[in-house]
């Protein structure tokens, strides 16, 4: 009995001395270089863009250098993977995209948890406006109301552009929403479907505002809905997709950090209070605005509880669609 309480102290004490040096080091945290895994290539695009502010104002607030290790690939696999496998001590984090809510619906070799493979630590960035709703000038409707009571009236014959299973998601929970069939047309790239509407080729698509505004202004193409629950102020005329499916939404696009399985609670608040305060410097917001983002940042419990709701969303869409891993 004596052996086993001694043994039972010893066991308390060392893992009292675990959590103490755990701490002592969260709260010493960060004492060397930080590296920030991107799952794209380096340039002017707005992924780059909002890594290189992140990296900024991380090494103002935390006062260590960060290194923007980029790793193209495989739709971020490559980048998500390697973060999975880094050690969780806060100095390895991940450029966060919709990716990690997509990619083990249709990838076969793709297996990690958002929420339990990977730490969530919080919003970075996300679009400035929300996703938008075009048709093409010789579509035959000319409003949101219009396009719904003719996607209704006429199943399969409404065609919707998508780029990327996620706008292909957001189509299928649009068309569930709605209680029509709309056909899905997916592209590789926003230029040849806006193209496409342009001409009459395609009834309507989803992207972003700022690569068809010139369209919308000259006539080329109606806006037919922002896909927030709110109108914009900035384009106060064109109605919400709520105001034609009460409820409905579409996901803007967002980009965040994580960081390793396992990484220390109070290294993740570290790092999250360290992103909130940075993002939101006056300086930041002005640059992220000229490539269409904004400061869009958030708790960590909130991340994570908005993680849950976009899988959970996914997964149904995926559902939808018949979307199995390849």
């Amino acid at each position: 009995m004596r052996e086993h309480n001694q043994a039972l102290k010893m066991a308390v004490a060392l893992i009292a001395a675990l959590l103490l040096a755990g701490a002592a080091s969260a709260q010493d945290y960060p004492t060397r270089r930080i590296t920030f895994i991107v799952g794209y290539g380096a340039g002017g695009g707005v992924i780059d863009v909002s890594a290189r502010a992140f990296a900024d104002k991380i090494e103002k607030r935390l006062g260590q250098s960060v290194t923007i290790d980029y790793r193209p690939g495989a739709q971020s696999q490559i980048a998500f993977e390697a973060v999975n496998k880094a050690p969780p001590d806060g100095y390895t984090l991940g450029f966060a995209t919709i990716g990690l809510l997509t990619l083990p619906l249709n990838t076969k070799s793709y297996t990690l948890d958002p929420l339990t493979d990977l730490t969530p630590v919080g919003l970075m960035t996300g679009s400035a406006y929300p996703l938008v709703l075009v048709g093409s000038a010789k579509a035959p409707f000319k409003s949101l109301a219009e396009f719904v009571s003719y996607s209704r009236a006429n199943p399969g014959r409404t065609t919707i552009g998508a780029v990327g299973t996620s706008m292909e998601m957001e189509v299928a929970l649009f068309g569930q929403k709605g209680n029509f069939k709309a056909t899905t047309v997916p592209y590789k790239g926003n230029t040849q479907m806006e193209t496409d509407i342009v001409v009459g080729d395609l009834n309507t698509g989803l992207t972003t505002y700022p690569s068809v505004k010139h369209f919308i202004d000259a006539g080329r193409m109606i806006l037919l809905a922002v896909g927030s629950r709110d109108r914009v102020p900035a384009i106060p005329t064109a109605p919400a997709i709520s105001e034609a499916l009460p409820g409905h939404e579409i996901t803007p696009f967002w980009f965040g950090v994580i960081a390793p399985p396992k990484t220390p609670a109070a290294i993740v608040n570290r790092l999250n209070e360290a992103i909130n305060a940075g993002m939101n410097e006056p300086d930041v917001a002005p640059a992220l605005e000229k490539v269409g983002m904004r400061p869009m940042t958030t708790s960590v419990a909130d991340f994570r509880a908005f993680l849950t709701r976009e899988k959970a969303r996914f997964t149904e869409a995926a559902n939808l669609i018949g979307l199995k891993p390849q």
